[in-house]
C-alpha cells in the first residue's frame, strides 16, 4: 500500500503564512498559487517529498485553474497518483473542458455520493445550499470523458446520512440506472481506486501477490459486508 508521512509543519508555514507575501505585487497568492495561475516554490517543495513518498496527492477545494496548476506541479516533481477532489460539488465545480484537461495529465477525478443527495430537497438543513448534482449528469461526464479516468468516492458518514457502505451502495445502483454498466461501476470502484492506493513492492517482488486488505477498493469493501449479511 501507498506510504503515509506526516509533513513537517515548516511546510505548513511555507504554503500558507508565506501566501500573504508576494515580491509581485500584481500577484495575489490563494492556496499556494498565485493569480497568474503559477504555483508557489513552497508547493513544488511540498510536491517532491509527495513523489519521494509515493504519497497520492488530491487537490482539495482549490478553483479548477488552481488545481490544474497542481496537477501540473506535481507531475513536473513525478507525483504519478493524483485525484481532483470534489469535481463537480459546488466548491471546485469543473467544467467538462476542465475535467477532460486533468484526465488528459494524468489525474483522476472523484465521483463522490453525497453530491447526489445534497440540494434545496436534501433531508438535512446544512446540505439545502448545495448544488443538487443528478446522477444523470454524473453518469453522462463518466461515458464523455470514460471510466477509467474517474474514482468512486462517499464523502459520507456524517451523523443523519448514509453510512459509508449504504451510500455507495445506493450511488452505484443510481449510476447503473442512469447507464452506467457493471465494468463501468467495476473498473472505477476497483481498478482505477485500487491503482491509486496500492503500489507494488520492490524487486524482487513478495512471495504473496494478495492485496492487503487496507488496499481494498470502497466497492469491495462493500460487497464483503454484503455476503457477512451487515448490509440489508
Amino acid at each position: 500500500m501507498s506510504e503515509a508521512v506526516r509533513l513537517p509543519q515548516r511546510f505548513n508555514r511555507i504554503a500558507y503564512q508565506g501566501a500573504n507575501r508576494t515580491s509581485d505585487p500584481r500577484d495575489v497568492r490563494q492556496d499556494g498559487v498565485t493569480s497568474r495561475r503559477k504555483v508557489l516554490p513552497a508547493v513544488r517543495d511540498v510536491m517532491k517529498v509527495c513523489a519521494e513518498q509515493k504519497l497520492v496527492v488530491h487537490t482539495g477545494h482549490l478553483s479548477p485553474a488552481e488545481g490544474l496548476a497542481v496537477i501540473e506541479a506535481g507531475r513536473d516533481a513525478g507525483v504519478d497518483r493524483i485525484v481532483v477532489t470534489h469535481d463537480q460539488f459546488e466548491v471546485v465545480n469543473m467544467s467538462l473542458g476542465e475535467m477532460r484537461k486533468a484526465a488528459s495529465m494524468g489525474a483522476k477525478l472523484e465521483l463522490c455520493a453525497m453530491r447526489t443527495l445534497m440540494g434545496p430537497e436534501a433531508h438535512l438543513a446544512w446540505m439545502r445550499n448545495w448544488r443538487h448534482v443528478k446522477v444523470e449528469e454524473t453518469a453522462a461526464v463518466v461515458k464523455e470523458i470514460g471510466a477509467q479516468n474517474f474514482v468512486l468516492a462517499i464523502d459520507l458518514g456524517q451523523t443523519g446520512n448514509p453510512s459509508p457502505a449504504d451510500g455507495l451502495q445506493l450511488f452505484v445502483t443510481d449510476l447503473m440506472k442512469a447507464g452506467v454498466s457493471k465494468d463501468e461501476v467495476t473498473k472505477m470502484g476497483r481498478d482505477v481506486t485500487g491503482g491509486c492506493s496500492w503500489v507494488e513492492p520492490p524487486s524482487p517482488p513478495r512471495a504473496s501477490k494478495r492485496v492487503p486488505a487496507a488496499a481494498r477498493s470502497l466497492l469491495e469493501y462493500h460487497l464483503a459486508l454484503s455476503r457477512k449479511g451487515r448490509l440489508r
